[in-house]
């Protein structure tokens, strides 16, 4: 037995690759009284390798990232902070451009890749002088 919860849902986290777990469940009336043990069921997770990041992902400022395969495009810019906006008003931002390249999984659930980076001089940290690549895990 896993345990008890007191609503109708449950959540299993951590587990490994090709897991299956079982589940039988039980109602209980209002005055606590067990009702008949349920069927068995099951639910197997995923095999490793099997996971994506496929979707689109929303930063903390709106700004939104379509993923597909290895590699992430702008979809929308949210709400940039002054670099940001210099950098999309110079070019070096565009709505379909490629955002995220090389994603790749590095086990369960976690994953490398490079993510672009807008460059800019100290001096002038509010200035966009053109972007990079950064490795990001």
């Amino acid at each position: 037995m896993l345990g008890t919860r007191p609503t109708n849902s449950a959540g299993h986290f951590g587990l490994d690759p090709n897991t299956t777990i079982y589940y039988k469940v039980a109602a209980y009336s209002a005055n606590g009284t067990e009702g008949a043990m349920s069927n068995t069921a099951s639910a197997t997770t995923l095999s490793a390798g099997s996971y994506s990041l496929n979707g689109v992902w929303e930063q903390s400022n709106g700004a939104q990232i379509t993923v597909s395969g290895n590699s992430g495009v702008n979809s929308s810019f949210g709400t940039p902070n002054a670099l940001g906006q210099d950098a999309i008003n110079k070019g070096y931002l565009t709505l379909g451009g490629q955002r995220l390249r090389n994603i790749t999984s590095t086990g369960s659930l976690t994953w490398s890749g490079q993510a672009m980076t807008i460059s800019y001089y100290e001096s002038s940290p509010n200035i966009a002088t053109g972007t990079g690549w950064q490795i990001v895990q």
